[in-house]
Protein backbone atom coordinates (compact mmCIF):
# COMPACT_ATOMS: atom_id res chain seq x y z
CA UNK A 1 0.00 0.00 0.00
CA UNK A 2 1.45 3.24 -1.02
CA UNK A 3 1.00 6.84 1.08
CA UNK A 4 2.50 9.99 0.86
CA UNK A 5 5.77 10.45 2.21
CA UNK A 6 4.23 12.78 4.95
CA UNK A 7 1.86 10.33 6.28
CA UNK A 8 3.25 6.90 6.30
CA UNK A 9 1.71 4.37 8.39
CA UNK A 10 -1.71 5.67 8.05
CA UNK A 11 -4.37 7.22 5.58
CA UNK A 12 -5.01 10.95 7.70
CA UNK A 13 -7.05 13.88 6.62
CA UNK A 14 -5.10 17.03 5.89
CA UNK A 15 -6.59 19.22 8.52
CA UNK A 16 -4.20 17.04 11.35
CA UNK A 17 -3.40 19.50 13.80
CA UNK A 18 -0.48 17.72 16.17
CA UNK A 19 2.02 20.07 16.07
CA UNK A 20 6.19 19.84 17.26
CA UNK A 21 7.07 16.46 19.01
CA UNK A 22 10.00 16.73 21.65
CA UNK A 23 12.52 13.63 21.40
CA UNK A 24 15.08 12.86 23.49
CA UNK A 25 15.42 15.65 25.84
CA UNK A 26 15.66 17.91 23.02
CA UNK A 27 14.04 18.94 19.95
CA UNK A 28 14.26 17.67 16.71
CA UNK A 29 13.39 18.64 13.41
CA UNK A 30 10.40 17.08 11.17
CA UNK A 31 11.52 16.42 8.01
CA UNK A 32 9.96 15.19 4.54
CA UNK A 33 11.20 12.12 3.16
CA UNK A 34 12.29 12.46 -0.28
CA UNK A 35 13.35 9.14 -1.14
CA UNK A 36 12.43 7.85 -4.25
CA UNK A 37 10.27 4.84 -2.96
CA UNK A 38 7.54 6.48 -0.88
CA UNK A 39 6.21 2.82 -0.19
CA UNK A 40 6.78 2.24 3.60
CA UNK A 41 9.67 -0.33 4.14
CA UNK A 42 8.04 -2.62 6.61
CA UNK A 43 11.21 -4.99 7.33
CA UNK A 44 12.76 -1.71 8.84
CA UNK A 45 10.52 -2.20 11.75
CA UNK A 46 12.37 -4.46 14.86
CA UNK A 47 10.67 -7.34 13.77
CA UNK A 48 12.75 -9.97 15.27
CA UNK A 49 12.40 -8.25 18.51
CA UNK A 50 8.70 -7.58 19.05
CA UNK A 51 8.24 -11.63 18.05
CA UNK A 52 10.28 -12.19 20.50
CA UNK A 53 8.52 -10.31 23.08
CA UNK A 54 5.15 -11.19 22.18
CA UNK A 55 3.83 -7.97 20.65
CA UNK A 56 3.27 -9.80 17.00
CA UNK A 57 2.86 -13.51 16.14
CA UNK A 58 5.20 -13.63 12.68
CA UNK A 59 6.18 -11.09 9.97
CA UNK A 60 3.74 -11.10 7.61
CA UNK A 61 1.05 -9.25 11.02
CA UNK A 62 3.48 -5.90 10.47
CA UNK A 63 0.76 -4.75 8.25
CA UNK A 64 -0.78 -0.95 7.97
CA UNK A 65 -3.56 -2.73 10.47
CA UNK A 66 -1.44 -3.30 13.55
CA UNK A 67 -1.28 0.26 13.37
CA UNK A 68 -5.75 0.53 12.80
CA UNK A 69 -5.69 -0.53 16.32
CA UNK A 70 -4.00 1.94 18.02
CA UNK A 71 -6.56 4.62 19.56
CA UNK A 72 -5.96 8.22 17.75
CA UNK A 73 -3.02 6.49 16.27
CA UNK A 74 -3.65 9.70 14.03
CA UNK A 75 -2.19 11.82 16.09
CA UNK A 76 0.99 10.79 16.16
CA UNK A 77 1.87 11.55 12.33
CA UNK A 78 4.48 13.44 12.47
CA UNK A 79 6.78 11.05 14.80
CA UNK A 80 7.47 8.78 11.48
CA UNK A 81 8.67 11.51 8.88
CA UNK A 82 12.42 11.30 9.26
CA UNK A 83 13.38 12.32 12.40
CA UNK A 84 16.87 14.35 13.29
CA UNK A 85 17.52 14.85 17.11
CA UNK A 86 19.91 17.21 18.07
CA UNK A 87 21.78 15.28 20.84
CA UNK A 88 24.38 13.17 18.66
CA UNK A 89 21.85 10.83 18.83
CA UNK A 90 19.34 9.53 16.37
CA UNK A 91 15.61 7.69 17.33
CA UNK A 92 15.06 5.10 14.50
CA UNK A 93 11.39 6.41 14.12
CA UNK A 94 10.44 2.33 12.92
CA UNK A 95 11.28 1.80 16.39
CA UNK A 96 9.92 4.12 17.89
CA UNK A 97 6.59 3.68 16.13
CA UNK A 98 6.27 0.43 17.57
CA UNK A 99 7.06 1.25 21.04
CA UNK A 100 4.55 4.02 20.68
CA UNK A 101 1.85 1.62 19.37
CA UNK A 102 2.52 -0.88 22.15
CA UNK A 103 2.30 1.48 24.85
CA UNK A 104 -1.24 2.84 23.76
CA UNK A 105 -2.55 -0.21 23.12
CA UNK A 106 -1.27 -1.40 26.75
CA UNK A 107 -2.95 1.84 28.02
CA UNK A 108 -6.26 0.83 26.81
CA UNK A 109 -6.08 -2.24 29.58
CA UNK A 110 -7.30 -0.22 32.59
CA UNK A 111 -9.06 2.91 31.06
CA UNK A 112 -8.70 6.19 33.45
CA UNK A 113 -11.68 6.96 36.11
CA UNK A 114 -10.91 10.30 35.22
CA UNK A 115 -10.65 12.59 32.34
CA UNK A 116 -7.47 14.80 31.18
CA UNK A 117 -7.74 18.37 30.56
CA UNK A 118 -5.09 20.80 30.92
CA UNK A 119 -5.17 22.38 33.84
CA UNK A 120 -5.85 19.13 35.90
CA UNK A 121 -2.22 18.26 36.68
CA UNK A 122 0.00 21.10 38.52
CA UNK A 123 2.62 21.30 41.37
CA UNK A 124 0.39 20.30 44.03
CA UNK A 125 -1.02 17.06 42.41
CA UNK A 126 2.83 16.12 42.29
CA UNK A 127 4.05 16.82 45.01
CA UNK A 128 1.11 14.74 46.17
CA UNK A 129 2.13 12.14 44.17
CA UNK A 130 5.97 12.23 44.83
CA UNK A 131 4.92 11.52 48.86
CA UNK A 132 3.40 8.13 47.70
CA UNK A 133 7.43 7.27 47.12
CA UNK A 134 7.45 6.54 51.03
CA UNK A 135 4.62 3.84 50.72
CA UNK A 136 4.84 0.02 50.42
CA UNK A 137 1.81 0.60 47.72
CA UNK A 138 3.36 3.75 46.28
CA UNK A 139 3.21 2.41 42.70
CA UNK A 140 -0.68 1.14 42.98
CA UNK A 141 -1.63 4.32 44.47
CA UNK A 142 0.61 6.09 41.87
CA UNK A 143 -1.59 4.24 39.09
CA UNK A 144 -4.88 4.83 41.26
CA UNK A 145 -4.23 8.84 42.09
CA UNK A 146 -3.07 9.04 38.31
CA UNK A 147 -6.30 7.38 36.77
CA UNK A 148 -8.26 10.07 39.07
CA UNK A 149 -6.86 12.71 36.57
CA UNK A 150 -7.34 10.86 33.41
CA UNK A 151 -3.89 9.51 33.28
CA UNK A 152 -2.95 6.36 32.32
CA UNK A 153 0.70 4.72 33.33
CA UNK A 154 2.73 2.70 31.42
CA UNK A 155 5.41 0.75 31.80
CA UNK A 156 7.02 -0.70 28.36
CA UNK A 157 10.46 -1.99 28.47
CA UNK A 158 12.61 0.53 25.42
CA UNK A 159 13.15 -0.49 22.48
CA UNK A 160 17.49 -0.62 20.76
CA UNK A 161 17.30 2.95 18.76
CA UNK A 162 14.80 4.64 20.35
CA UNK A 163 16.75 5.95 23.94
CA UNK A 164 13.80 6.56 25.79
CA UNK A 165 13.11 7.02 29.73
CA UNK A 166 9.42 8.02 29.10
CA UNK A 167 7.19 9.67 26.95
CA UNK A 168 3.52 11.75 27.66
CA UNK A 169 1.11 11.23 25.05
CA UNK A 170 -2.49 12.53 24.50
CA UNK A 171 -5.01 9.69 22.79
CA UNK A 172 -7.68 11.10 22.04
CA UNK A 173 -7.82 14.85 24.04
CA UNK A 174 -9.52 13.83 26.99
CA UNK A 175 -6.97 10.80 28.11
CA UNK A 176 -3.27 11.35 29.00
CA UNK A 177 -0.62 8.50 28.64
CA UNK A 178 3.09 7.79 30.58
CA UNK A 179 4.40 5.56 29.19
CA UNK A 180 8.01 4.88 31.43
CA UNK A 181 10.54 2.16 29.87
CA UNK A 182 12.44 1.83 33.40
CA UNK A 183 16.29 2.18 31.25
CA UNK A 184 17.95 2.66 34.60
CA UNK A 185 16.55 0.42 37.33
CA UNK A 186 16.62 2.67 40.60
CA UNK A 187 14.16 4.52 42.66
CA UNK A 188 15.73 7.89 42.14
CA UNK A 189 15.48 7.31 38.67
CA UNK A 190 11.99 5.93 38.37
CA UNK A 191 10.18 8.58 40.25
CA UNK A 192 12.42 11.56 38.79
CA UNK A 193 11.29 10.16 35.65
CA UNK A 194 7.71 10.09 36.48
CA UNK A 195 8.01 13.59 37.27
CA UNK A 196 9.12 15.03 34.12
CA UNK A 197 6.42 13.53 32.44
CA UNK A 198 3.99 15.06 34.46
CA UNK A 199 5.27 17.80 34.08
CA UNK A 200 4.90 17.79 30.96
CA UNK A 201 1.50 17.17 31.42
CA UNK A 202 0.91 20.05 33.66
CA UNK A 203 3.06 22.72 30.97
CA UNK A 204 2.92 21.78 27.84
CA UNK A 205 0.30 18.39 26.79
CA UNK A 206 -2.67 19.29 25.32
CA UNK A 207 -1.96 23.72 25.24
CA UNK A 208 -0.98 25.16 22.09
CA UNK A 209 -1.35 21.91 20.24
CA UNK A 210 1.73 20.51 22.05
CA UNK A 211 0.36 16.65 21.86
CA UNK A 212 3.46 14.46 22.43
CA UNK A 213 6.55 14.13 24.64
CA UNK A 214 9.52 11.67 24.04
CA UNK A 215 12.23 11.62 26.55
CA UNK A 216 16.04 10.40 27.27
CA UNK A 217 17.71 11.65 30.26
CA UNK A 218 21.37 11.16 29.49
CA UNK A 219 21.02 13.90 26.82
CA UNK A 220 22.58 16.90 27.84
CA UNK A 221 21.67 18.94 25.39
CA UNK A 222 18.78 21.02 26.40
CA UNK A 223 17.54 22.74 23.32
CA UNK A 224 14.25 22.52 24.00
CA UNK A 225 12.77 25.29 26.63
CA UNK A 226 9.91 23.13 26.79
CA UNK A 227 12.42 20.35 28.49
CA UNK A 228 13.73 22.92 30.64
CA UNK A 229 10.83 24.38 32.20
CA UNK A 230 9.54 20.34 32.63
CA UNK A 231 13.09 20.09 34.60
CA UNK A 232 12.30 22.60 37.00
CA UNK A 233 8.81 21.64 37.74
CA UNK A 234 9.81 18.06 38.17
CA UNK A 235 12.64 19.19 40.59
CA UNK A 236 9.88 21.49 42.56
CA UNK A 237 7.46 18.81 42.85
CA UNK A 238 10.11 16.81 44.43
CA UNK A 239 12.39 18.87 46.13
CA UNK A 240 11.10 22.75 46.40
CA UNK A 241 13.83 24.96 46.31
CA UNK A 242 13.14 26.07 49.34
CA UNK A 243 13.36 23.01 51.44
CA UNK A 244 16.52 22.23 49.40
CA UNK A 245 18.56 25.82 50.04
CA UNK A 246 17.62 25.10 53.19
CA UNK A 247 19.00 21.33 53.84
CA UNK A 248 22.51 20.35 54.51
CA UNK A 249 22.14 18.07 51.45
CA UNK A 250 23.17 20.73 49.47
CA UNK A 251 26.60 21.42 50.50
CA UNK A 252 27.31 17.62 52.73
CA UNK A 253 26.83 14.70 50.52
CA UNK A 254 26.16 12.27 53.38
CA UNK A 255 23.57 9.48 54.18
CA UNK A 256 22.24 11.18 57.12
CA UNK A 257 21.37 14.58 55.26
CA UNK A 258 19.66 12.49 52.64
CA UNK A 259 17.65 10.97 54.98
CA UNK A 260 16.85 14.24 56.97
CA UNK A 261 15.79 16.15 54.35
CA UNK A 262 13.84 13.35 52.87
CA UNK A 263 12.16 12.75 56.12
CA UNK A 264 11.17 16.22 56.25
CA UNK A 265 9.62 16.24 53.05
CA UNK A 266 7.96 12.84 53.36
CA UNK A 267 9.24 11.29 50.36
CA UNK A 268 11.83 8.45 49.38
CA UNK A 269 15.78 8.77 50.41
CA UNK A 270 16.67 7.65 47.22
CA UNK A 271 15.06 10.90 45.94
CA UNK A 272 17.52 13.55 47.50
CA UNK A 273 20.11 10.77 47.04
CA UNK A 274 19.81 10.98 43.57
CA UNK A 275 19.43 15.16 43.51
CA UNK A 276 22.58 15.27 45.64
CA UNK A 277 24.62 13.02 42.99
CA UNK A 278 23.18 15.38 39.94
CA UNK A 279 24.08 18.79 41.81
CA UNK A 280 27.90 17.53 42.98
CA UNK A 281 29.22 14.23 41.67
CA UNK A 282 27.74 10.45 40.94
CA UNK A 283 30.27 8.74 42.98
CA UNK A 284 28.26 9.80 46.05
CA UNK A 285 25.55 7.37 47.52
CA UNK A 286 25.42 5.11 44.74
CA UNK A 287 23.70 2.56 47.60
CA UNK A 288 21.47 4.98 48.72
CA UNK A 289 19.23 5.65 45.06
CA UNK A 290 17.60 2.13 45.20
CA UNK A 291 19.32 0.08 42.33
CA UNK A 292 17.30 -3.14 41.82
CA UNK A 293 14.45 -1.20 43.15
CA UNK A 294 11.67 -0.64 40.95
CA UNK A 295 11.82 -3.70 37.60
CA UNK A 296 11.04 -6.01 40.19
CA UNK A 297 7.61 -4.36 41.09
CA UNK A 298 6.38 -4.96 37.64
CA UNK A 299 7.03 -9.23 37.45
CA UNK A 300 4.23 -9.50 35.06
CA UNK A 301 6.88 -7.59 32.51
CA UNK A 302 10.16 -9.27 31.33
CA UNK A 303 13.54 -7.74 31.41
CA UNK A 304 15.77 -8.64 29.20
Amino acid sequence: MKMNSDRWLLRIADNDDCEITSVGGAAFELQDDHSTNPEIDWSRFPVKEMIKRGWITRKEAIRPELFDLVPGWDRLCPLFRRTWIRCNKQVDSYSLAAWTARVVLNSQQDFPKGRFHPGRIDLAVMTEIAKLSVSELGLRQVTERLSEYGVTLVVEPHLPKTYLDGAALLFPRDVAIIGLTLRHDRIDNFWYALMHELAHLALHVGKDQHAHFFDDFDANDKIDPREMEADELASEALIPKVAWDASPAKMLPSKEAAELLATELDIHPAIVAGRMRHERSYKFLSSLVGNGGIRCQFPNIHWS
